[in-house]
């Protein structure tokens, strides 16, 4: 999880926000070029040329609970939250509509959720460390990989009617005493 992490936004539904990263565009036969720079505001006109290069969704870095609102009620659009890190290829699980936990890539990935000091598996709705086992890397295979990061199962199926097991919120990554320690997230507390 890191300080921070990113949040999946559709293309159509960024305007206004603020690009965190610049987006190229490879011209076969020539060199690429700087489509979008680092910390241009997206306007209505930028949604087509971002589709061109095959941009339907943006990351935007998480934001607090309450800061979230605030963004969502200002931005008049609906942010998806995702749990992901560099070693799941940055997706693990993501928000649908019922915002209700974190719906996993069990094709991909198999989490497990184990107490932080002894390693036993944790029942729904225990907070422990989140462990990554890759089910089809070759070149960088990791099995019971500890991350760090917190987490709970949340128990039952999901209102939006998916059979993927949900990850609770992660609160915060796990300390060196077992504690859970919450990183500052867009500057403001919830």
């Amino acid at each position: 999880m890191g300080t921070t992490r990113m949040l999946e936004l559709p293309v159509s539904d960024a305007i206004g926000t603020v690009l965190c990263h610049d987006i190229t565009q490879i011209i076969p036969g020539q060199s690429k070029k700087a489509l979008f720079r680092k910390g241009h505001v997206i306007r209505p006109e930028d949604v087509e040329p971002l589709r061109t290069v095959g941009k339907e969704h943006i990351y935007v870095f998480n934001l607090a609970e309450g800061l979230r609102r605030e963004v969502e009620a200002a931005w008049g659009c609906e942010i998806f939250d995702h749990w992901g890190m560099t070693e799941t290829g940055y997706g693990g699980g993501v928000e649908c509509a019922a915002h209700s936990g974190y719906h996993l890539r069990e094709a991909d990935l198999l989490l497990e959720i184990a107490h932080p000091g002894t390693g036993e598996p944790l029942r729904p709705g225990e907070t422990g460390e989140i462990l990554v086992t890759t089910l089809g890397r070759r070149a960088l295979p990791l099995v019971c990989y500890r991350t760090g990061d917190a987490a709970a199962w949340l128990a039952g199926p999901c209102i939006c009617g998916s059979a993927l097991r949900r990850l609770g919120r992660v609160p915060g990554r796990i300390a060196s005493d077992g504690t859970i320690s919450q990183p500052d997230k867009g500057g403001r507390t919830a």
